[in-house]
């Protein structure tokens, strides 16, 4: 079984089982990245109106690009066409205004819907493609999505040990994140099972069983029942092969009560019917019976004339292993008849053996020699398929290997015919250039005269240019007096507060508590004593918590990581909200305070921006040094909104924050949508 890592939803049906007789049934693909639940038929035309709306409302941003991927999801599976058609129109946007991540996820789509149109050469050219950006933007998550995708795709041209090779890239990746969120974990838990799966069509069993376990006990903690039922068959088929048919049964009987209480018939099916082969094979014939009859049942629902033809042969094989030859005969010709309609080869060899067998067990021995050849026939056809299946890879393998070799001496013939052409060429050129050199003198004093004019231009330009970066610095220096101003009253107020009014009241408290000792004071009034003596302890803890939130002192006296450490701590002691921080390459990195105290207050910032409107139960702060660039990123798992509020916001916050960051002439990018959380990503140039 292989999972494909694409950015939206993908399903792709491996058939991974060497026995070929049970090769459908133990195999039921799954995900990563889990498919959103599809909406209603009258929902999803009512948002599918919705987004070309806001399409033709939307500029050339990366709302545009995210909007015609939003609307090519809603043509899959139904009208490829005009999915892969919105799916250009992102990618071509995403190129357009140079946004990376747009072109990541424009990949990741459109490969899904060429490999449903059998375009699989072309899904894996743009899946290489997405291996190199990913590699350049450095989005650890995202190359490990691209070679993920990109192993499907070798999948898919049976090429299995590059495929593997993929996969054991992505999973390298994904094991040295810190995966701290639950979808990051599903992909990890869903790349498990692809090794599983592909180790397990290379016969590599006992690798396939240690990646199986692994995604076993990872969707188990997750508690992720769709995982957790394909993980189990795809171990279950692991151990089928090393004939250890008892774990095998408990796996796949997992994996079939999961089916069934998530309401997944087909994986239902699968199981049912792999269990009955199983009890085949153990001899236990009323075990086949149940399970076969549960399969059937469940194929009829789903119309899957295979595992209704092979849930007949089951019962044939009941019925003649109870000597009712009748009745055996008459299950094993209906499932003939429907595996002859369908063209079942495998199928049809069975039925012949069992049919068969049974008119040996009657005595018709013409009929049994006519049914045994009948089987052994239809054996050799399904060898034959296979020999031909592989022959025709090795044959494109080698005709890819010719037509390079073509290519490359396609290239040498060019480059010597290229010479040829550039030896005339000189010589026609140096015979023109006699002519050239006196036109050449006719257009000196010409182009004289046209420089002149050209430098007075500049000139009138570079005056205008001046002017415009005067007034940007005036306003710079603005905005500079206005944050220096804001941060010195800060200051102030801080010191003000916590060396003013905090001496007063301390040294209010130290009276009342000598008084009290030299005192006699009833009962009552002592009580009353200690409620103002505990009100003043609060008014004191508040003035120094009010200071410190002001201006901290950890700002002041520690590292910029430091101090967001120890703001990220009281936020999550206080119970507000979960934050994790995280640094890279930041110890001991010089900062003029300015910088740190701006830097500080934005993180602030966003941070009571989460807590008071977000919704949100975690969030994480990540603060990095690279390139002479200090990077900023708070993430958080609320509610999101729409970013077009952000054109027209009123507010100060916003306002204020926005100043603070063109302040230090950096820049920020909200990324946010309802439902998904918000991320800020900010970048601030450290100068050389």
């Amino acid at each position: 079984m292989i999972c494909c890592t694409k950015l939206g939803r993908r399903d792709v049906l491996f058939l991974l089982l060497n026995n070929c007789i049970m090769r459908k049934y133990f195999v039921i693909p799954f995900l990563i990245i889990a498919a959103n639940v599809q909406p209603g038929f009258a929902q999803h035309l009512e948002k599918r109106d919705s987004l070309l709306t806001a399409l033709s409302l939307s500029k050339e941003d990366t709302n545009r690009v995210n909007t015609l991927l939003l609307l090519g999801e809603q043509f899959e599976r139904t009208i490829s066409d005009s999915a892969i058609f919105y799916f250009r129109k992102a990618g071509a946007v995403s190129k357009k205004i140079n946004y990376p991540l747009g072109t990541l996820k424009y990949i990741a789509n459109i490969s899904e819907e060429l490999d449903r149109q059998s375009k699989h050469e072309e899904a894996l050219a743009l899946n290489l493609q997405s291996i190199e950006l990913a590699k350049k933007v450095k989005l650890p998550k995202r190359l490990a999505a691209a070679y993920s995708n990109t192993g499907v795709s070798y999948y898919y041209l049976a090429d299995y040990k590059t495929c593997t090779d993929y996969f054991m890239k992505a999973v390298s990746i994904l094991e040295q994140q810190q995966l701290t969120t639950r979808s990051d974990k599903k992909d990890l838990a869903g790349l498990y099972a692809n090794l599983t799966g592909i180790l397990t069509e290379l016969k590599q069993d006992d690798k396939a069983y240690s990646y199986g376990l692994k995604s076993i006990a990872m969707s188990r903690e997750l508690k992720d029942s769709a995982t957790l039922c394909r993980s189990l068959t795809n171990t279950g088929t692991v151990l089928f092969n090393q004939k250890r048919l008892d774990t095998a049964l408990i796996c796949l009987q997992q994996s079939r009560d999961i089916a069934a209480a998530t309401g997944n018939k087909a994986s239902e099916e699968a199981a049912s019917i792999s269990i009955a082969n199983v009890y085949q094979l153990k001899g236990n014939f009323a075990g086949m019976m149940a399970n076969a009859e549960r399969g059937l049942a469940l194929s009829v629902a789903l119309e899957d004339s295979d595992g209704i033809s092979k849930s007949l042969l089951y019962k044939a094989i009941y019925f003649f292993n109870k000597k009712e030859y009748a009745t055996a005969r008459t299950f094993a010709k209906q499932g003939l008849q429907i595996a002859q309609q369908n063209k079942l080869d495998n199928h049809i060899a069975d039925e012949y053996l069992i049919l068969s067998d049974i008119e040996l067990a009657a005595g018709n021995l013409g009929e049994y020699n006519r049914l045994r050849t009948l089987a052994d026939s239809m054996n050799e056809v399904v060898l034959s398929e296979e020999i031909l299946k592989t022959t025709q890879e090795m044959e494109a393998k080698y005709s890819s290997a010719q037509k390079q070799m073509q290519i490359d001496s396609l290239a040498k013939e060019k480059k010597i015919q290229g010479l040829e052409i550039k030896q005339k060429r000189q010589i026609n050129l140096g015979l023109i250039a006699a002519l050239v050199v006196v036109s050449l003198i006719g257009l000196l004093y010409y182009r004289n005269y046209q420089n002149r004019q050209k430098l007075m231009e500049a000139d009138a330009q570079l005056q205008k240019q001046r002017i415009t970066e005067l007034e940007n610095e005036k306003l710079l220096l603005a905005t500079q007096g206005i944050v220096q101003g804001q941060e010195e009253e800060r200051t102030r107020l801080a010191k003000d507060l916590h060396d003013g009014l905090g001496g007063i009241l301390s040294s209010a408290k130290y009276s009342l508590s000598n008084m009290k000792q030299n005192l006699i004071i009833t009962p009552e009034n002592a009580t009353a004593f200690e409620r103002t003596m505990t009100m003043l302890d609060q008014s004191i803890t508040e003035l120094r918590r009010v200071a410190h939130n002001m201006m901290p002192e950890t700002l002041m006296k520690l590292s910029l990581s430091e101090a967001l450490q120890d703001y990220c701590t009281q936020v999550t002691q206080s119970g507000a909200l979960n934050v994790t921080y995280q640094s890279y390459d930041t110890e001991n990195l010089p900062l003029e305070n300015t910088v740190k105290i701006t830097v500080y207050r934005v993180v602030q910032e966003l941070i009571n921006n989460t807590i008071k409107h977000a919704g949100a139960s975690t969030s994480v702060v990540q603060l990095m040094h690279s390139d002479q660039k200090l990077n900023i990123t708070v993430e958080d798992d609320g509610k999101g909104f729409d970013k077009t509020i952000l054109d027209t916001a009123t507010g100060i916050g916003y306002k204020n924050l926005q100043s603070r960051i063109d302040f230090l002439k950096g820049t920020m990018d909200i990324q946010s949508q309802m439902g998904e959380g918000t991320s800020v990503y900010i970048e601030i140039p450290l100068g050389a």
